[in-house]
């Protein structure tokens, strides 16, 4: 109200003058006849600062619209089926990193390292198992972006666990093909998320209501929080998973779902990404997921800065030159 006061106590060109953006102010005493030209490159102005718009749009609709991505995610899930069939017929070294193993070096040696059939036969008698996270990985959440940019609403926790709390999520396609073969195969399915405990029933639902989730055939939500060192980094919950079953695969969409990311720059990320180049397409599938990821929050590691602030880090980030 009193923002509305204060603009009905001005005159005419005076309410024009202060809705000028400061870079436009010296041309306040213009003529009328370039009116119409001056509110163009106001609205310009004001499209161009809104946060969300020119930062997330593009990427929403590639995953909403395109069928590049859905091309992406169905390549992504039978590269992993056929790495997980060849996995079975040789078991090797486990996809879980070994210093991340509860109670065990994580390594198991291959037949071609020690010489004979021994080894593998140790290998079989632990369960195979697949590790895979949720959220962007088998659960599509674009629907929540994508309402957010509607409202020109930034990012919030609140509405977010407000999302988590329904049955919203879609499956992202390749995922439910690739969990009924693992699952005809024998496999047991592990779910890793950092959806919070609190978050289980809901989440198993959501994935229930897919296909995704069959508690018949022994899958496990593996939420953070259940146990006090499950955290937001996912090497304990790898590390106990990998102490119950030999880990053929693991499948996400994010850094930290196969490694852990904790306090480094993207620079320290990429080197940690190319440390472990054997495994990609191998024994790690990622999903690919332009929206969002602990990569920007690498660039952008305050949730609590201001949209200006957040995009100049992002401005500062790019490379303009190789």
């Amino acid at each position: 109200m009193k923002q509305a006061d204060s603009l009905r106590s001005l005159s005419g060109s005076e309410l024009f003058a202060s809705a000028i953006p400061i870079e436009y102010q010296k041309y306040r005493h213009t003529s009328l006849a370039l009116l119409p030209l001056l509110w163009v490159l106001l609205a310009s102005s004001s499209c161009a600062g809104t946060p969300m718009t020119s930062e997330n749009l593009d990427t929403i609709l590639w995953v909403q619209q395109s069928a590049e991505y859905r091309i992406a995610t169905r390549q992504s899930y039978a590269l992993a089926s056929e790495r997980l069939r060849q996995a079975l017929q040789d078991p090797h070294c486990s996809a879980v990193l070994a210093e991340e193993v509860v109670g065990g070096t994580g390594q198991v040696p291959n037949r071609q390292e020690v010489g004979g059939e021994g080894e593998r036969d140790r290998c079989l008698e632990r369960p195979a198992a697949v590790i895979l996270d949720v959220d962007e990985t088998v659960l599509d959440n674009a629907a929540f972006d994508a309402k957010l940019l509607a409202e020109q609403r930034p990012f919030e926790w609140s509405a977010w666990n407000e999302w988590l709390s329904g049955d919203h999520g879609e499956a992202i396609e390749g995922a439910a093909e690739f969990l009924e073969e693992a699952r005809a195969l024998g496999v047991r399915v592990y779910f890793v998320t950092n959806r919070e405990q609190r978050y289980e029933q809901a989440t198993r639902q959501n994935l229930t209501r897919l296909g995704l989730f069959d508690e018949a055939s022994g899958d496990t939500l593996l939420c953070r929080g259940a146990r006090e060192d499950w955290t937001q980094d996912k090497a304990s919950r790898r590390g106990w998973v990998a102490s119950q079953a030999q880990v053929l695969l693991l499948i996400g969409d994010d850094l930290n779902d196969f490694v852990s990311t904790a306090g480094r720059d993207n620079a320290q990320r990429r080197a940690l990404a190319q440390l472990h180049a054997a495994r990609w397409g191998q024994s790690w599938i990622l999903i690919p997921s332009p929206v969002y990821g602990s990569w920007l929050g690498a660039i952008v590691s305050d949730d609590e800065l201001d949209a200006e602030t957040r995009r100049a880090r992002k401005r500062a980030a790019l490379r303009l030159e190789d």
